[in-house]
């Protein structure tokens, strides 16, 4: 009997913002212009997790905290978690690989005083997708393989708590390493992530006339 091994490759990580080298604040948005309305239709505070926004979305103005670093990846704590905001370089990333349903809004930023162009929010709509906490790795990426969403680089999820992650392609996060995005951290996924070498036994029977 002869024992052959194959491992699986990694396909999605998870994409998450950093915690180091972002500066001494955490989120590095903490607050919106001094007379932003939270209570407003507008307000970021509506941002759907499901849907792109039936309305014009009121950014003005997103202000970077002053200990904090300016990065590719802006971690906030006023923006509802439906989205990312990015800058420039990471849009322009982000553009030249296969996207769920998505929108960019341009975002005017204050950073220590000055105005920074070419930041923008992506917001990112969950799949409809009906997920469990029951379900099993297995059954997820049968359920994402089947409406065609694993031929995508970045597809992001809210609920249940045990899949709420952004998944990224390898494909995706080595063109991000090779543009030194900042404030970024990958995860290894759970889902399309790697597994245990499958192990194959394989019989040789001896023909017996």
């Amino acid at each position: 009997m002869n024992v052959a091994a194959r491992e699986l490759p990694m396909r999605w990580w998870t994409l998450n913002h950093a915690t180091d080298g972002i500066g001494r604040e955490c989120p590095q948005h903490q607050t919106m212009g001094p007379a932003y309305d939270f209570a407003a239709p507008d307000s970021v505070h509506n941002l759907p997790f499901d849907a792109l926004p039936a309305f014009e979305p009121n950014f003005n103005t997103v202000i970077i905290h002053g200990h904090a670093k300016l990065t590719d990846l802006v971690s906030s704590a006023p923006i509802r978690n439906a989205g990312f905001l990015v800058s420039g370089r990471l849009r322009a990333v982000l553009q030249a690989f296969a996207l769920p349903v998505h929108r960019f809004y341009r975002v005017p930023v204050m950073y220590r005083g000055k105005h920074v162009r070419g930041y923008s929010w992506l917001h990112l709509p969950e799949p409809s997708l009906r997920l469990n906490d029951e379900m099993s790795i297995e059954a997820v990426e049968s359920l994402i393989a089947e409406q065609s969403l694993s031929s995508l680089d970045l597809v992001r999820f809210y609920r249940p708590e045990r899949f709420a992650y952004c998944f990224v392609t390898d494909a995706l996060r080595l063109a991000m390493e090779s543009a030194k995005i900042s404030g970024v951290r990958f995860g290894t996924a759970k889902l399309f992530g790697p597994r245990a070498p499958e192990v194959r036994h394989v019989h040789h029977f001896r023909h017996v006339d």
